[in-house]
């Protein structure tokens, strides 16, 4: 499937923001032929320098840097004597990253994932402060301490489209020697395949490092829909046997799917792994409330451990 970025740029520009995202649920369904679309998981607010606006929140520009880069002058005492009387401030731009999922197919990475921002701008604070000047240009821009006023609205909030993936293209290109790579062919063959499609449940994020010789990798993490269902397990309590096997098969309905405690403990707690080593002394023994393919996964776990 082709992603056209400019029709899916516009419909969440022409979207206006609800507490809900109902409608721009709506809006990207309407790109994608009305396939479902849902609200998978929204990334904690962030925050950023934004422009500067006059006393009257008209914009002289919607970035600060830019603006001081752009005026003619040597240093922060220049800039303060050709702007110090005027009463200008600085925004801020709030906002948070909404993930969308889109199934398309069968396979666990057949489906699309955008990343919607919500943003609203806010009046920040005043470009100068007479009792407190600058040491430069970089502490002007994005100074650790400063004086703030009461946040005003500048507009709207609005969504901004930030990116979108095919990431059943993506399945071609990973590396087969990454973590996520055997997060997905043990997901493909254990019992959780099969109880929904893989995007009901996980959204994946994807993170750049830069190596010591400049070359540039991209590591794929998995995160959890419903990381707020998953009840805590009290390993020194439970003990093994019927016990511990009542309580894997309670965290897994509880959080709406076969195994989930196995693939919750490569992505969270990393406590979960002597919850695998109790479940595997487990199977070697005297029981067998596994399925023999989660079994078979468990047991290359216990050979070669990895985790998120």
């Amino acid at each position: 499937m082709i992603l056209d970025e400019e029709t899916l740029q516009k419909a969440c520009t022409d979207t206006l923001v609800r507490k809900d995202h109902e409608a721009l649920l709506q809006s990207i369904a309407h790109v994608f032929s009305d396939k479902d679309v849902s609200l998978a998981h929204t990334k904690d607010e962030w925050y950023r320098v934004g422009g500067l606006v006059d006393e009257n929140g008209n914009q002289i520009s919607d970035n600060l840097r830019d603006w001081v880069e752009s005026q003619d002058v040597d240093d922060i005492l220049g800039l303060y004597e050709a702007f110090g009387a005027d009463a200008l401030y600085v925004t801020r731009i709030i906002g948070k990253t909404l993930y969308l999922v889109i199934p398309i197919g069968e396979d666990p990475l057949s489906y699309i994932q955008l990343e919607v921002d919500e943003v609203q701008e806010v009046v920040d604070r005043p470009l100068f402060d007479d009792e407190n000047i600058a040491d430069d240009f970089e502490d002007l821009i994005d100074p650790i301490d400063y004086k703030r006023v009461e946040p005003r609205q500048i507009a709207l909030p609005r969504y901004v489209y930030r990116t979108a993936r095919n990431m059943f293209d993506l399945k071609m290109s990973i590396n087969r020697a990454s973590t996520f790579k055997r997060f997905y062919e043990e997901w493909k063959v254990s019992s959780a395949q099969g109880n929904g499609h893989f995007s009901d449940y996980w959204v994946l994020n994807f993170t750049k490092h830069k190596g010591a010789f400049g070359e540039v990798s991209t590591e794929i993490i998995p995160k959890s829909r419903q990381l707020d269902l998953a009840p805590d397990i009290d390993f020194d309590q439970i003990g093994q046997g019927q016990p511990l096997g009542r309580a894997i098969h309670d965290f897994d309905r509880a959080v709406g799917y076969p195994m989930a405690w196995y693939f919750f403990m490569l992505t969270s707690k990393k406590s979960f792994h002597k919850l695998a080593e109790m479940v595997h002394d487990d199977l070697m023994g005297a029981y067998a409330y596994l399925p023999a393919r989660d079994l078979k996964i468990l047991k290359g776990w216990i050979a070669d451990p990895y985790c998120f």
